[in-house]
């Protein structure tokens, strides 16, 4: 289709290079995770992000099944395939259940006033903005053997 192919284009190299990121993380290929971040609210989302916008130095993606209630009011995973999300950690609605990748703006600075410098979206990686990766049990994230 069409549509998300042009979407794709509108990914500034900052973009691409989170996607780039999570999509090796989470073993799919990148357009999964570039088709996800070019919808409009998740764009907004990471944009607020990047510029300064949102009131966090982070944002997480994961990729799994969303959670769902069962007649009982436990959550259990959703059928069909997993979905990339793109929260800042501060609802409860989303758990981490395999993999999260995350990102921090390593540029906000005290000595700016509180004033959070835009992070440039025309370079793919730079030191303004840290990449990891962590596990749902977090000590399954520092095994590194």
């Amino acid at each position: 289709d069409g549509h998300s192919s042009t979407a794709a284009m509108a990914l500034q190299e900052r973009h691409r290079w989170m996607a780039a990121n999570g999509a090796q993380s989470f073993g799919v290929d990148e357009k999964v995770i570039q088709d996800y971040i070019s919808e409009t609210n998740n764009l907004k989302k990471i944009d607020d992000f990047l510029q300064g916008r949102s009131k966090h130095r982070h944002i997480f993606f994961y990729y799994q099944r969303p959670d769902v209630p069962n007649e009982l009011g436990e959550l259990v995973d959703a059928k069909g395939d997993p979905k990339v999300m793109i929260t800042t950690g501060e609802h409860e609605d989303m758990r981490i259940k395999g993999r999260a990748v995350f990102f921090v703006r390593s540029n906000d600075s005290i000595a700016d006033h509180g004033e959070k410098k835009p992070i440039r979206l025309d370079v793919a990686s730079d030191d303004e903005l840290v990449f990891g990766e962590m596990a749902a049990s977090p000590l399954e994230s520092l095994n590194t053997g």
